[in-house]
């Protein structure tokens, strides 16, 4: 369910292309984010986005993105799309589902360990992970 939470005053310039924001934890990547104009944050880890305003989505599983991403598409298609930027928040919960999706299509528990590092798991890890950002 999307909650609609006040903007605060920010940057007026959107970027124009997917862009990764990285750092330690709690530097402030998400206050950050949230300070664009018109930007929907898709909060994956639980309290990341609790100090923030403006629009969030929050998500607890792959299950629940894929139904958050069915929304949205609809909503596009419906011109019903309020924002100009959607952030994931963070994209390392995203690659923990997907990883998880994976390992489990492979027989596998996880994908750990120095035998499955550069094999097959990891190439399908790389492009679930790539193609998920892609359709956001």
């Amino acid at each position: 369910m999307i909650r609609y939470r006040k903007p605060v005053a920010g940057i007026e310039r959107l970027l124009s292309t997917s862009t990764l924001i990285y750092g330690a934890p709690k530097v402030g990547k998400t206050t950050f984010v949230s300070t664009f104009p018109d930007v929907l944050l898709i909060e994956c880890e639980p309290g990341g986005a609790d100090y923030v305003e403006g629009w969030i989505a929050e998500v607890g599983s792959l299950d629940e993105l894929r139904n958050l991403w069915q929304e949205l598409r609809a909503r596009a298609d419906s011109n019903d799309f309020p924002w100009k930027l959607v952030a994931i928040d963070t994209i390392d919960a995203v690659v923990d589902w997907l990883a998880e999706e994976v390992a489990l299509e492979f027989g596998r528990r996880d994908l750990l360990g120095p035998s499955v590092a550069f094999g097959a798991e990891w190439a399908k890890l790389r492009a679930a992970v790539l193609a998920c950002i892609k359709q956001f």
